[in-house]
């Protein structure tokens, strides 16, 4: 103990912050660690290639004005100027 006691004054402090907050974030860390490898899960990766089906290759539902390469060139300017716009 830094200061003598423990209150709610020196709960407070920078130290107290951060030696809770590093403890909390390296606990959980080693937890995982020591969990994962008393249980491993062994997951096959390729199944991410075989059975996984990419959203981005999905085109049902949409009809050709959807894919339309200039309505998708001007979505994509307005969704730039947007995005920039609410970032700054």
């Amino acid at each position: 103990i830094q200061s003598g006691s423990i209150s709610v004054e020196t709960l407070g402090k920078n130290e107290a912050m951060l030696s809770g907050n590093l403890m909390a974030i390296c606990s959980s860390g080693l937890i995982h660690y020591l969990h994962s490898h008393r249980y491993p899960q062994d997951f096959n990766f390729d199944t991410l290639e075989s059975k996984i089906r990419l959203v981005e290759n999905d085109t049902s539902g949409l009809t050709d004005e959807d894919k339309d390469p200039r309505m998708l060139d001007e979505a994509y300017r307005w969704i730039k100027i947007r995005g920039w716009a609410v970032t700054i």
